[in-house]
């Protein structure tokens, strides 16, 4: 009992430091998100032990997370409401794409829109539209590890959402209300989930199978666009892994093949880095690298800070100058690593690395 005890009172703790940083005015969705998939994993810690628990403590877990989205899109419709109308034009350009921020946008108020219906008939009418709305984005050919991370975050997002009504809002109509239609609207949510979850695991089937008919590509796909460090190829095969590791797709031989090849790959760029000349040449080169990338990004800051100009816009340049100063900042701790510094006050030596 003293560790349900110990468990219920971690998990309270963190639903405070969780309400205190979504009452900011200026919400930090980082910092919000990560309080959100710590207390996420400490629930889960609770089913195996006290349902109970756990169930009271996932219900509160989703009324504040669809309390937290409903803040994020009130956010977002006051910044819409202050943009020109030249946007108009850019969003019917973005509903084309699959990982368009306004086709996932359009998704979510309907589904929010559930919770403050007047009028239960509707409900069907709007879950077939929510229906109508995936179909184009889930049929849109995946061809790179980001456009996929993008589909996979969107699709939990409001699979968290559809568990959220689940739980709370189609669960509270009204007792007088049909007991046949509640049980429909309950199938109807059921299937659009089980729509979701099927579709994702298709579209991650079918991005195995592009990577696979191309290996050359997927050669390139890896590790090109990344600093050339251990570190770095080191994260990046894990989050690979961890999509990808077949264990989670029931044993499917296409993920095995997959992560065969990235193995592969991995391997040979580590071996290219380990051999590539002696211990005071890589340190050189990284640094080198390191400078030649910070020096990109305060030029592409300078150029933000001018407002952008005919070749960049505002917007491309801002992300220029974050994804410039992390190359660099890779650089630079690989250097520091080879050093043997890295483990004498580690978190002084990444500060100072991050300010170079």
């Amino acid at each position: 009992m003293a560790n349900i005890k110990d468990l219920n009172l971690n998990i309270h703790q963190a639903f405070d430091t969780l309400l205190t940083l979504l009452a900011n005015q200026q919400l930090d969705t980082t910092k919000i998100e990560n309080q959100f998939a710590h207390i996420f994993e400490k629930i889960t810690d609770l089913e195996d032990i006290s349902y109970s628990h756990y169930v009271n403590h996932r219900f509160r877990y989703h009324k504040i997370h669809l309390a937290y989205f409903q803040k994020i899109k009130d956010n977002k419709k006051e910044i819409k409401e202050e943009e020109s109308s030249i946007q108009t034009d850019h969003i019917s350009n973005q509903e084309r794409n699959y990982d368009s921020e306004e086709s996932w946008k359009s998704i979510q108020d309907r589904i929010t829109s559930l919770t403050h219906l007047q009028d239960t008939n509707e409900i069907p009418n709007i879950l077939k539209d929510i229906h109508n709305l995936l179909i184009p984005i889930f049929q849109h050919p995946i061809t790179t590890i980001n456009e996929y991370i993008i589909l996979q975050n969107n699709s939990n997002e409001i699979l968290s959402l559809f568990e959220t009504l689940k739980m709370t809002e189609l669960d509270e109509i009204p007792s007088d209300e049909n007991n046949d239609q509640n049980s429909n609207y309950i199938d109807l949510l059921n299937d659009l989930i089980d729509f979701v979850f099927k579709d994702l695991e298709n579209r991650q089937i079918y991005f195995v199978e592009v990577l696979l008919s191309d290996l050359p590509y997927l050669n390139k796909v890896l590790f090109d666009d990344i600093p050339q460090t251990e570190q770095s190829i080191t994260r990046c095969y894990r989050e690979w892994a961890r999509i990808f590791y077949s264990d989670k797709h029931d044993g499917n031989p296409k993920f095995d093949e997959l992560m065969k090849h990235i193995n592969y790959i991995r391997d040979c760029y580590l071996s290219k880095i380990y051999s590539l000349c002696t211990k005071s040449n890589i340190i050189k080169n990284e640094l080198d690298q390191g400078h030649k990338h910070a020096k990109l990004s305060m030029d592409f800051k300078k150029r933000f800070n001018d407002g952008g100009d005919k070749e960049l816009n505002v917007e491309q340049l801002e992300k220029l100058v974050s994804f410039e100063a992390l190359r660099a900042f890779e650089h630079y701790r690989a250097a520091l690593k080879s050093l043997g510094k890295m483990n004498q006050n580690e978190a002084d030596i990444i500060q100072r690395a991050r300010n170079s």
